[in-house]
């Protein structure tokens, strides 16, 4: 599964700077995450992150801060043992 590109929904859609950010993000609010399809080869979820993409897609591997240009950081988007989006 190839990783996925991340914007946070702040009123400019802005790239993540660290997966810190994301995980503080995500248990605040998962859905104030965009998860992009960046993948020629295969259909990918793309649209905001909640419970139900992860229940429908499986854990959803994302690379930050840019898919394209610029690999710091990877992780992935799961849910935890009580049904919770969190970063892994």
């Amino acid at each position: 599964m190839s990783a996925q590109g991340v914007f946070v929904l702040d009123g400019m859609d802005s790239r993540p700077t660290s997966k810190k950010q994301l995980k503080e993000l995500v248990a605040k609010d998962p859905s104030q995450i965009a998860v992009e399809q960046v993948s020629m080869f295969g259909e990918q979820f793309e649209g905001r992150l909640s419970k139900e993409a992860i229940e429908e897609w499986g854990p959803i591997t994302f690379v930050g801060p840019n898919p394209y240009s610029k690999r710091d950081f990877f992780g992935q988007f799961v849910l935890n043992a009580k049904g919770e989006v969190t970063v892994k």
